[in-house]
């Protein structure tokens, strides 16, 4: 049966996984896949390491022969190329206003990192200290780290170990150091700090024993040798790989698409990027507040390789199995695309709740498939799977979601013109036609820019409103996550400073809850910017600290005018409390609780912390449980044992006692043969009871040797109850593990606290 498919864009919160060989129709339904999200206004990551899904660059309206001919090799008809695909999309019911309409939306940015043929992205930016969101979280951060130096060691050959490797666990020293103190890194930082640790031990052992010094110089080497190619040159000055500057459209109403084009590098750089970009996700996703919305989605093409089975553990495999786990929690999705899913992790293809499946090429890989489904959801039949397996047909794929059993579907026809991969020059042609980033190294465009000519000083604010200045040097710094990036703008010939307003409110929040005695003091700064003739429709929140607010500018400045809306007290004063009512209303903290536990988070524990107490709360009822268990059982089982030593002993003397009348019977019997010949008379009758009582011996070793089976059975049946029983009380109380919830704890207009209020200047222009 086909089917038209209506699927919830939300629904790709749960992520996805498409199998398909070459020639199945997996790009195509990748590529329309990536189109309706477009449409539904979800920003996107794209990983095409073979250059397939640059064709959502082909979007030709009309499909004119003078579009199509300049993408054709020569010789190529493109009137019967024309003709073909409008035949197609007329027959689909796709018009050139729907085509129009998705190209006006959407806003591709393709990325070839290593290259400046497309956007380049700057490697430099990774080493760069994470917001605080990442390095307070443990194991956000210690996963960042691990990416990062398991990427970077991979580019220069090095397969490390991230718990073991001297070289990993000496470059993981150096960054964890340098984030700590607030210091930023760059490569070069790096490989100095390599060859020169600001650490003498590491662990209990001296550095120089636990990884002598010519070994690290010999690796900075290494990496010195990389960075002075003359290729490495095109991986610095691009793009900071930031999925939260990212995520953000250069223009109103466009959606992001950010394309990362990986077909021109080899295994190894890929293997670099790749690790880098999904370990940079994973710490955005950990500073992104609970969503069941689909925030964003990371499309991955041809994932085979970055999340093998055990015991293979590349630098991407961590980051992703860790996203398909958690980052559902967040709104942001994953779709993977493999031709053999045997090549990947299947822990990690479990937790994909939407699964496409289109024509495979061996039967291992369609068996795999079937292994899954038929594990996945109950009354799935495998024989009749694998018999629609066989019958598949390109284009056509089975559809299997949590909820509902496999159905087959036709992929509709994409209105990008699937051309097949795009090389990297055809990529240099096809850049100009997309969005350009502005001046800086964002992709984000910075609003309407302020005229040339300024105030010398800043405008006179009513009494009671704070005035601040904050940092040139903190502005734009990764610590503040960049929030603040897409309003850069190019340093000013004249030298001096440019300064814009934004309100802003410090204050002071305490959230507490009765259950569990939850008490957090929070201090949260909140901007309104940038600002025009009325507030803007949200605010956002700078994690700033005291150091960060200056009470006067440095060196020559100029000064945006504040907008006629907030240039006196009462316009101040409704602003004021616009952002208290907002704070009321939309921030929240989080208690983490096990009801079934009774138990209940502090301020400020963190999900881990949490977990340990719900572990130790389990661990100490399955032993109480088992305590009891064992009271009554192990009577029993000593008994038991107690009767099946008796037996063995009983059953020895049997034994012991059949052997002597079998010897006694073949003596008494061959005595009795032997006296018929030498004339010597015995009994024959005393030779037969001999052997009547050998057999009687016989028969109770026999007897006994089948008691002490059944004995054995018995103590076998009991000690297995018992384990089905510890199993039965570990699984029982286990489930609390998946009952342990996130409560948001609420303010209360009495919680909110209002230290200052009034206008924070913002120093747009860049100094360099």
């Amino acid at each position: 049966m086909q089917l038209k498919l209506g699927l919830d864009s939300d629904q790709l919160t749960t992520h996805g996984v498409i199998f398909g060989m070459t020639g199945s129709g997996k790009t195509g339904l990748g590529v329309g896949l990536l189109e309706e999200l477009v449409q539904a206004g979800v920003p996107l990551f794209v990983l095409d390491p073979k250059g397939d899904l640059t064709n959502l660059g082909l979007l030709f309206p009309e499909c004119s022969p003078d579009q199509l001919s300049e993408w054709l090799p020569p010789g190529s008809n493109p009137e019967e190329l024309s003709q073909r695909l409008q035949r197609e999309r007329l027959q689909s019911g796709i018009l050139p206003s729907q085509v129009s309409a998705l190209r006006d939306k959407m806003e591709l940015r393709i990325f070839t990192p290593g290259s400046r043929t497309g956007l380049s992205v700057d490697l430099l930016g990774n080493f760069r200290r994470p917001p605080e969101a990442v390095l307070e979280d443990a194991e956000s951060r210690a996963q960042l780290v691990s990416g990062i130096v398991q990427g970077l060691l991979a580019l220069v050959g090095v397969q490390a170990d991230p718990l073991r490797s001297p070289q990993a666990l000496v470059l993981a020293q150096i960054l964890e150091l340098a984030w700590n103190s607030g210091q930023d890194l760059s490569l070069e930082d790096l490989v100095l700090r390599l060859v020169d640790p600001p650490f003498k031990k590491l662990g209990v052992f001296p550095l120089d024993t636990f990884y002598p010094a010519q070994q690290r110089l010999e690796l900075a080497m290494q990496f010195n040798a990389l960075l002075a190619s003359s290729g490495f040159s095109a991986w610095v000055g691009g793009h900071p790989l930031d999925p939260a500057v990212l995520v953000q459209p250069a223009q109103p109403g466009k959606i992001p698409v950010n394309l990362f084009y990986l077909a021109h590098l080899s295994e190894t750089e890929r293997m670099f990027f790749v690790s880098l970009l999904l370990s940079r996700m994973l710490g955005w996703s950990r500073t992104l507040p609970g969503s069941s919305r689909l925030r964003a989605l990371l499309y991955f093409d041809e994932v085979a390789g970055y999340m093998p089975p055990h015991p293979a553990n590349p630098a991407s495999k961590q980051p992703l199995l860790t996203m398909l786990k958690q980052a559902r929690a967040v709104g942001l999705g994953l779709v993977l695309a493999t031709q053999n899913p045997v090549d990947v992790d299947y822990k990690g293809l479990s937790n994909a709740s939407n699964w496409w499946i289109g024509r495979l090429q061996t039967s291992q890989d369609r068996e795999r498939v079937a292994d899954g489904l038929t594990l996945a959801q109950a009354g799935v039949d495998r024989q009749s799977i694998q018999r629609q397996f066989e019958a598949l047909q390109p284009r056509h794929f089975l559809y299997k979601s949590a909820a509902s059993p496999p159905v087959q579907l036709v992929t509709r026809t994409t209105m990008a013109w699937l051309r097949g991969p795009l090389t990297k020059n055809e990529v240099s042609r096809l850049q100009p036609a997309v969005s350009q980033p502005v001046a800086g190294s964002t992709l984000v465009a910075a609003t309407a820019a302020s005229p040339a000519e300024g105030l010398t000083h800043p405008p006179p604010l009513p009494p009671g409103f704070a005035q601040a200045f904050l940092d040139p040097e903190a502005v734009f710094s990764q610590r503040l996550n960049t929030q603040l990036q897409p309003y850069a703008q190019p340093r000013r010939a004249d030298g001096s400073q440019f300064w814009r307003p934004a309100l802003w409110g410090e204050v002071s929040l305490r959230f507490d809850e009765d259950k569990g005695g939850f008490v957090l003091d929070e201090l949260h700064h909140y901007l309104f910017f940038p600002l025009a003739e009325r507030l803007p429709e949200g605010w956002m929140r700078l994690g700033l600290e005291s150091s960060d607010l200056l009470s006067k500018p440095e060196g020559p400045s100029l000064f945006e005018a504040l907008p006629h809306a907030f240039d006196e007290a009462s316009e101040l004063k409704a602003a004021q409390q616009a952002m208290l009512d907002d704070v009321f209303k939309r921030v929240t903290s989080s208690q983490w609780i096990c009801a079934e536990l009774k138990l209940y988070g502090a301020g400020g524990e963190c999900e881990v912390d949490f977990r340990q107490r719900v572990e130790r709360a389990i661990q100490e009822r399955v032993d109480a449980q088992l305590s009891k268990l064992h009271a009554r059982v192990d009577k029993e089982v000593a008994t038991l044992q107690e009767r099946l030593a008796r037996y063995e002993g009983k059953l020895e003397n049997l034994r012991n006692e059949s052997q002597r009348r079998q010897t006694e019977s073949l003596w008494n019997a061959g005595a009795a043969v032997l006296g018929f010949f030498t004339g010597r008379k015995r009994s024959l009758n005393t030779a037969i009871s001999a052997v009547h009582r050998s057999g009687s011996a016989q028969d109770k070793v026999a007897q006994g040797e089948n008691e002490l089976m059944l004995l054995q059975q018995k103590l076998q049946e009991v000690q297995d109850q018992l384990q089905d029983q510890v199993s039965a009380i570990e699984a029982r109380e286990g489930q609390a593990r998946d009952r342990v919830v996130s409560r948001p704890v609420r303010l209360d207009r009495g919680d909110i606290r209002l230290n200052r209020f009034g206008i924070l200047w913002i120093p747009v222009s860049r100094r360099v």
